[in-house]
């Protein structure tokens, strides 16, 4: 029996080079491997109004895994169910409402709608908007999300981080990445709920291909659960040392040298 493999892939700086420019070989080397029957996993931070049009480069095969990997979907596939790692709204509203002093932006997105505070202050590769999403920029943003949400990006104050990091344990169901200080001297958040990061897709979709050998490729801290939860994690050679520190293997070639495929060339026949 031929093996078959289960493809997870970061997007920016793992196989979407700096030039922002897909290059054509990323775009037919994943395509032909889908034909082939493997499963390639789009998985990015992005959210799915950010990523859209770059799966739109690829077949529909491919499986897009947004939101740090807690939100999985064929868009143009109504037969393949769609899988969320969802955010208690009434926990998220609680711990906002505590916070909110020293908020000083919000950002978390739909399918399409927009939700958040501040969001002119939100950096422009995070706010990914459609020429028919709909705003809600209000500090209560929660009464008007009825969707599934599954990342908010949460931007706080340095003199508040203390207090944050202090009532957080009140709420189990919630998971907290910090990026520390970032962008206009604030600390840089991402919350989940408590089964959420890129591991979280690398988990639900092993169910659905148990019989898949499983790659994930990564740059960033974020990439690290994926990389970790997969048969073998790969970091590309341009990655932080942190993602290199836990790879099994690190590629030979950079982002914008098409390290992903020239790893897997060698590695699938």
């Amino acid at each position: 029996m031929n093996k078959k493999y289960l493809i997870f892939t970061d997007l920016d700086l793992t196989i979407y080079p700096e030039c922002k420019i897909m290059p054509r070989e990323i775009i037919d080397y994943f395509n032909k491997l889908a034909k082939l029957g493997n499963m390639v996993v789009l998985c990015t931070g992005r959210p799915l109004t950010g990523s859209k049009y770059i799966y739109d480069l690829f077949s529909n095969k491919l499986i897009l895994a947004c939101d740090n990997g807690t939100r999985i979907l064929k868009p143009y596939d109504s037969s393949f169910k769609k899988i969320n790692s969802s955010i208690n709204i009434n926990s998220l509203h609680s711990l906002i409402q505590r916070i909110k002093d020293g908020i000083y932006m919000m950002l978390t997105i739909g399918e399409k709608d927009i939700y958040g505070y501040n969001l002119d202050k939100a950096p422009f590769w995070m706010f990914h908007k459609l020429e028919d999403s709909k705003l809600f920029d209000d500090i209560n943003f929660t009464a008007n999300i009825k969707e599934d949400i599954t990342l908010l990006n949460l931007y706080i104050y340095p003199e508040y981080i203390d207090y944050f990091n202090s009532i957080i344990s009140d709420y189990p169901e919630l998971k907290v990445f910090n990026w520390g200080i970032e962008r206009d001297g604030v600390y840089c958040l991402e919350i989940y709920s408590n089964s959420g990061d890129k591991s979280f897709a690398v988990k639900e979709l092993k169910k659905l291909y148990p019989e898949y050998i499983s790659f994930a490729f990564g740059d960033q801290l974020n990439d690290i659960p994926m990389l970790k939860e997969a048969d073998f994690g790969v970091a590309i050679s341009n990655a932080r040392q942190e993602v290199k520190d836990i790879a099994d293997y690190i590629t030979e070639y950079d982002c914008d040298n098409l390290g992903v495929i020239r790893f897997l060339e060698k590695v699938i026949k």
